[in-house]
C-alpha cells in the first residue's frame, strides 16, 4: 500500500509539473510545461520538489519491499509498528531531499537570464522558469548526490536480494505439485520486472550526468532527465494489475470481461511476501 500511495502521487505530481531539467554549470534550470505554469513559478518549483521527493522516496520503498519480502520467507511477519519504524526511516533521506529542494529556489529572473544565454531563439515564458543556481552549499548538494549516487546502489541491493529470494523460493520448487510450480514461476517472474524498475531512475541519473558534464546539450535529453523516472509509478501499477489476481478480474469485469479463474494465478503486491511451504499438498501462502 505505501509504494502504491507513492506511484499515484508521484504520478500526479508528475503531470502537474511535466518539468525538463537542463544543467547549467553550477545551476539546474527548471521548465515546467504542465499546469502548474498557469498558477506560478514558485508553485512550479515546489511541484518539481515534490515529484523528485516521491521518486526517491519510490526507490527506497522498493529496496524495503524487496527487503522486507526476503525476511518474511524466514521469519514470522513482523509487527506493524516495526513496519512503520522502517517506512518512516526509508522516508527519511526523501523528506531532507525535498527540505533541501524547496530551500534552494533561486529569483525567477536570474534564472530565466541563464537559460536564455543558452537557448536564445526558445520561446517559454517567464512563468513556466524556475530553478537553483547554487549547488555548492548542503541544500543544493544533497538533493544533487541523492538523484546522482543513489541509484546504483538501490538497484545492487534489489538485484542482490532478488537473488536471494529466488533461490529460497526455487528450493520449494521440488516438493510442490504441478500446480504450484506454475505459481511459483509467476511469483519469480514478476519479482524479476519489478527488480528492473529502477533502472529507468539510472537511466535519468545518466542523461543529467552528460548534461551537467557538458558532453551532451540537446532539450529532448533534457526532458529525458525526468520522463525516465516517470516509466517507474507507472509502470508498477500495471505490474500489480497483471499479477494480482482480484485486481486483474475486477480489471476484466469494468472491461465487461468475464475473468478466467486458473489455480495456477500469480499474486504479488507492493509489500506482499511469498512464503512457501516444503510440503507435497500445501499451496504457497500470501502474506501481506
Amino acid at each position: 500500500m505505501n509504494f502504491a500511495i507513492t506511484d499515484i502521487f508521484a504520478c500526479i505530481t508528475t503531470l502537474f509539473v511535466m518539468a525538463r531539467l537542463v544543467p547549467i554549470g553550477a545551476a539546474t534550470v527548471q521548465i515546467s510545461y504542465g499546469f502548474c505554469q498557469f498558477i506560478s513559478p514558485t508553485f512550479c518549483y515546489r511541484g518539481c520538489g515534490l515529484m523528485f521527493h516521491f521518486f526517491v522516496y519510490s526507490q527506497y520503498s522498493l529496496c524495503l519491499s524487496f527487503s522486507y519480502r526476503y525476511y518474511i520467507l524466514k521469519n514470522p511477519a513482523p509487527k506493524a509498528r516495526s513496519l512503520f519504524i522502517f517506512m518512516a526511516i526509508a522516508y527519511i533521506p526523501a523528506a531532507m531531499h525535498m527540505f533541501c529542494f524547496l530551500f534552494n529556489e533561486a529569483d525567477t529572473q536570474t534564472v530565466y537570464d541563464l537559460y536564455y544565454g543558452l537557448y536564445p531563439n526558445d520561446t517559454i515564458s517567464l512563468s513556466q522558469v524556475t530553478g537553483n543556481l547554487n549547488t555548492q552549499t548542503f541544500t543544493g548538494i544533497f538533493p544533487v548526490c541523492n538523484m546522482l549516487l543513489c541509484p546504483l546502489p538501490i538497484i545492487v541491493s534489489v538485484l542482490l536480494i532478488r537473488r536471494k529470494i529466488i533461490k529460497l523460493l526455487s528450493k520449494t520448487m521440488e516438493h510442490l505439485r504441478k500446480e504450484t510450480k506454475a505459481l511459483h514461476k509467476q511469483l519469480l517472474t514478476a519479482l524479476t520486472l519489478q527488480a528492473c524498475l529502477p533502472i529507468f531512475f539510472g537511466v535519468g541519473t545518466v542523461m543529467f550526468g552528460l548534461e551537467a558534464s557538458g558532453l551532451v546539450r540537446n532539450p529532448g535529453v533534457e526532458s529525458v532527465i525526468s520522463a525516465s523516472e516517470c516509466f517507474i509509478p507507472v509502470l508498477s501499477p500495471i505490474l500489480y494489475l497483471y499479477y494480482v489476481s482480484p485486481y486483474r478480474r475486477s480489471l476484466l469485469r469494468i472491461a465487461g470481461m468475464k475473468p478466467a479463474v486458473s489455480v495456477s494465478e500469480a499474486t504479488i503486491t507492493n509489500h506482499q511476501s511469498f512464503v512457501a511451504k516444503k510440503t507435497n499438498d500445501k499451496p504457497i501462502t500470501v502474506v501481506a
